[in-house]
């Protein structure tokens, strides 16, 4: 096995390893090395899903139970469709891992905000790491989950609560909530308060 360190503060590549094929000692390895560096990439490794589940029950005593990710409905030569579903987890961060991106929270695409999230999440995470690598910490501290989570969640929150009243609101059916909706939209667009619609989607 080989390891070439990053060119920044933390993270390794490593070499001439075969995931699927990891006996005990070279689990050890890794998970030592995943420790030191915390971020680990192996170039070159094409893992099928079953091969995904047997490597990473080396780093767990939880019985893991997958299922299929269930995509698009009624896949035939007719119209098909993908369930929109929220899905927000309330504590994105657990012993040494956090949740970033659709794995944290899925909205509804109404707005486009997913991908900003996802980036938004990515740069808090760095400043949790970076912050704790400043002050000599363990990669790992709990000071790193904790700021992440408390930098994130009231702004997914706030997202994600203000794309679920646009989807709600723009799919009823009521005449009167539609004409209510497009004069407000119309007013609002004339105003300084559209702003604060910016401000939030840039959160």
């Amino acid at each position: 096995m080989r390891v070439e360190p990053l060119k920044r503060s933390f993270g390794a590549k490593v070499y001439d390893l075969s995931l699927p094929d990891l006996n005990t000692e070279q689990a050890q390895d890794v998970y030592d090395l995943w420790l030191k560096y915390a971020l680990l990439i192996f170039p070159g490794q094409h893992l099928s899903n079953d091969q995904q589940i047997k490597f990473a029950k080396n780093f767990t005593h939880i019985d893991l139970n997958y299922r299929p990710i269930k995509k698009i409905n009624n896949i035939d030569n007719k119209l098909s469709y993908w369930d929109l579903n929220l899905n927000l987890v309330l504590n994105p961060t657990s012993s040494r891992a956090v949740l970033i991106g659709d794995a944290a929270h899925s909205i509804h695409p109404l707005a486009g905000q997913g991908l900003n999230l996802s980036l938004r999440d990515c740069v808090s995470a760095l400043k949790a790491i970076e912050n704790c690598l400043n002050f000599g910490n363990d990669l790992g501290d709990k000071s790193i989950l904790k700021l992440y989570k408390s930098e994130r969640l009231p702004k997914t929150i706030s997202m994600t609560v203000f794309t679920d009243l646009m989807f709600y609101g723009f799919t009823e059916t009521s005449n009167k909530t539609q004409t209510l909706l497009t004069n407000g939209m119309k007013n609002l667009n004339k105003t300084n308060l559209k702003n604060i619609f910016r401000d939030l989607a840039s959160i």
